[in-house]
């Protein structure tokens, strides 16, 4: 009896660390996210023990200009989020890619303290990579990529209060894995016959 018991408790305890394991693993797991409308896609983690929530929502900013955004929140402490809007065609002819950087990552912000500003290119397209520190409590921090593909703008935000979070591998995985999409060629527009 005693033997089976031993036996019966050893197996369920190797069941549980099996499971539990198992669901270690799967919180690192990515899921592959595809924008129809942003054109792009990205691989953010997420997984067993996260929140898994998923929230598009559209802002009116100045301008008439739509900003998109989707984020998912990881924890309490910890979202991922991916903003694009595209420029009206009268803005791009005088833009300052310089302003447009800054604004997007609130660089003028007093409160900011600028940790990294590193511009690079993605995909022959320019783009900057920025670590903003938030002075408030308690203390915030963003990392984001930033990139522009003409007329569009894109921002990939990780937004936490864990300061080592930033500087996660998977933070670099979550970048590396944005991908533009091709975008369908503009419908021609119809000309008019001479009367």
């Amino acid at each position: 009896m005693y033997r089976m018991l031993l036996v019966g408790g050893g197996l369920l305890l190797f069941v549980l660390v099996v499971a539990l394991a198992a669901a270690s693993m799967t919180k690192q797991q990515v899921v592959h996210y595809t924008s129809e409308s942003g054109f792009y896609t990205v691989d953010p983690p997420v997984g067993l023990g996260y929140y898994e929530s998923e929230q598009h929502t559209t802002y009116k900013i100045p301008g008439g200009v739509e900003l998109k955004t989707t984020t998912w929140d990881l924890d309490d402490n910890t979202s991922y989020s991916i903003s694009y809007f595209d420029f009206p065609a009268d803005a791009l002819t005088n833009l300052n890619l310089k302003a447009v950087y800054d604004d997007l990552a609130n660089l003028n912000e007093p409160n900011n303290k600028i940790v990294k500003n590193d511009n690079l290119k993605m995909a022959d397209l320019p783009a900057r990579d920025v670590l903003i520190e938030h002075k408030s409590t308690p203390p915030t921090y963003s990392r984001m990529l930033l990139i522009f593909d003409k007329p569009r703008a894109y921002r990939i935000l990780v937004s936490t209060t864990k300061s080592d979070e930033c500087n996660n591998p998977k933070i670099d995985a979550l970048f590396g894995s944005f991908k533009l999409l091709p975008r369908p060629a503009p419908k021609p527009t119809p000309s008019k016959s001479p009367q």
